[in-house]
């Protein structure tokens, strides 16, 4: 997440951010393949951004992501649970399902969707 890259910019910061994006994983890995947050990381996490935000915002609602909102409310941090949708269309519906009941669960999390679009030669042609 880079939340230690973070402490140093937030020192620069005045006043409350109202939302920050946040995802617990470290480094370029898949977290559908090898890169699991755990409790503890994303407790830490979230704890260097209480005093820097009143909210953060996911992109996905699966492969660990969905232990952040429980661990958000324990900090005082209001949740934007994504669905990322792209087209796998098993994923993207426990996407769906899982933002859905974690929006249910956690009364200070809400749940929105992102649709990812896949990266075509066609679409770097530029229109001219």
């Amino acid at each position: 997440m880079g939340v230690a890259a973070g402490e140093a910019a937030g020192a620069r910061l005045q006043g409350i951010l109202p939302s920050v994006s946040y995802a617990p994983f470290e480094g370029t890995a898949h977290p559908d393949v090898d890169n699991i947050p755990n409790p503890e990381k994303i407790r830490a996490d979230l704890k260097t951004l209480a005093p820097l935000t009143r909210a953060i915002r996911l992109y996905s609602s699966t492969g660990g992501v969905e232990l952040v909102p429980p661990i958000a409310n324990e900090v005082g941090l209001k949740v934007t649970v994504g669905a990322w949708i792209d087209k796998n269309t098993d994923r993207n519906e426990r996407e769906m399902l899982s933002a859905i009941e974690l929006a249910k669960r956690n009364a200070t999390s809400t749940a929105s969707w992102s649709a990812t679009k896949p990266f075509t030669a066609a679409s770097r042609k530029s229109k001219t």
